[in-house]
Order: structure tokens, then sequence, then C-alpha cells
């Protein structure tokens, strides 16, 4: 089975000297640093960068899933990826995940 677009990224630790760490979005095949995300991330601190790493990666491999090319998604587009993060926007299924009966309902 050969990977895909989505499967060829991923996040890297890199461990500094001084004992603080960042965080980078990689192509997996090629080794080369994802240029948007590390830009997005570089002003954050050790945690956020982590957090945020990740969740760019989620959202990257979504576009790809997609179809979508990151420099042209659509605001639209994000509203629906959003969606199915569980946030507060409904998506394309109703109401956003954690929230509804199904969320409130006691667990067998």
């Amino acid at each position: 089975m050969g990977s895909t677009a989505s499967d060829d990224l991923r996040v890297q630790v890199v461990n500094h000297g001084d004992g603080w760490r960042s965080y980078l979005v990689l192509d997996g095949v090629t080794g080369s640093v994802h240029r948007r995300a590390d830009k997005f991330l570089a002003p954050y601190g050790e945690g956020t960068q982590r957090t945020y790493a990740y969740h760019l990666v989620d959202h990257l491999r979504w576009l790809a899933v997609n179809g979508y090319r990151e420099d042209v998604v659509g605001v639209d587009d994000l509203r629906r990826y959003m969606a199915l993060c569980g946030t507060e926007q409904a998506g394309p299924w109703g109401s956003p995940w954690g929230t509804g009966p199904s969320a409130t309902a006691p667990r067998g």
C-alpha cells in the first residue's frame, strides 16, 4: 500500500542545547521543513508550538485528503474543518462534536 500526501507529514521535536524544545512540521518523504507551518510556529513557546504543530499536521492532512491547496482554501472550507474538530460552528452534519443528545447520554 503506497503512501499519500496526507501520510507524508509529521511533527519533529528539536531538542536544543539549552534544554528548550521546538516543534517542526516535516514532509515525511523528503524531510524538508514545511515553511508555512514553520513561519506560523516560530513566535510561540514550546507548549504552544507542540499543540499547534500537531493541529497543523491534522489540518494539512485534511486539506490533502479533500483535495484542497493550503494557499487557496476558502472560509467555508475552513468552517467545515473546524466543525469537524468540534468547535461551536455547526458543521455539515448538524451540531458540532460534544453537543446534542449523544454527548449527554449515559454510557452503557
